[in-house]
């Protein structure tokens, strides 16, 4: 218990320093935004439990209960989310097992902790979500880049976490949005590398995730200039090669930088 009051204590410190100042977090440094994005709640088409899963969330904007998440975590609000007390009231709810599939190595979204349970902003909102529905939650780690195929398949219910994706079939569908984020250009705070045309003839580490494709590829003179980029399974690896040196620069979210800075203070 001593470890996990210390480690929201330091990043909410952290977040709290940060505010207002630029973007050096000290440990990394982010240079430049390549996009903004917006997570959102991934559905099979015309399933019905897209409409109390998007009700509950917006009763739980209205009672503040999202926005203490994501201060918690984020040390900011950060939700998308339209608050209504009386979303809920005349849906008719029937107890289910509810199967979400989030990014297990994309902290502070969804990891896995030092004993291997999964933790995150994403898990404790879908635990809320079922806690006021009555609902089992079983928690999957997933391919980002395979969203369509484990929502079509049946493998899981809802995609939830730190994936912005595009339906390629008819058989998904995209829910409400319900927080912001950016693509962002991070290296680590002693780097010399400071502004984004540093970057010539360097590697950049990114994951698999579609989103990280379209954001460095769409910056075309970004993408010429680098020697390569260099992807790996989680965001987790990605801040692991860039402290070692595998790597000049990551492209990750925004949401996590400050967090992962905090991690490695304690």
């Amino acid at each position: 218990m001593r470890r996990a009051v210390s480690f929201f204590t330091a990043f909410l410190l952290l977040a709290l320093l940060l505010t207002g100042c630029d973007e050096n977090t000290g440990q990394y440094r982010i240079i430049d935004t390549l996009s903004t994005e917006e997570f959102a709640l991934g559905f099979r088409t015309g399933d019905k439990v897209r409409e109390p899963v998007e009700a509950i969330l917006a009763a739980m904007q209205a009672d503040g209960t999202v926005t203490a998440l994501s201060i918690r975590w984020f040390g900011r609000d950060v939700s998308l989310i339209k608050g209504d007390p009386n979303a809920i009231f005349e849906l008719e709810i029937t107890p289910r097992i509810f199967i979400i599939g989030v990014d297990g190595g994309a902290p502070p979204m969804s990891y896995r902790d030092d004993y291997g349970v999964m933790r995150g902003f994403n898990v404790e909102l879908a635990e809320e979500i079922c806690r006021r529905l009555g609902w089992e939650l079983q928690v999957i780690p997933i391919n980002p880049a395979n969203v369509d195929v484990e929502l079509s398949s049946g493998n899981i219910d809802c995609a939830l976490g730190s994936m912005s994706f595009v339906v390629s079939n008819e058989r998904t569908e995209i829910g409400i949005s319900y927080m912001e984020n950016r693509k962002v250009l991070v290296t680590r705070g002693d780097s010399v590398y400071r502004r984004k045309s540093d970057l010539r003839g360097q590697d950049i580490g990114m994951t698999f995730d579609p989103a990280s494709i379209r954001a460095l590829t769409s910056d075309e003179s970004l993408y010429a200039s680098i020697r390569s980029y260099i992807q790996y399974t989680s965001s987790e690896q990605c801040y692991e090669a860039l402290r070692n040196g595998d790597c000049a620069a990551i492209l990750v979210d925004s949401v996590a930088v400050e967090f992962m800075s905090a991690i490695r203070i304690n």
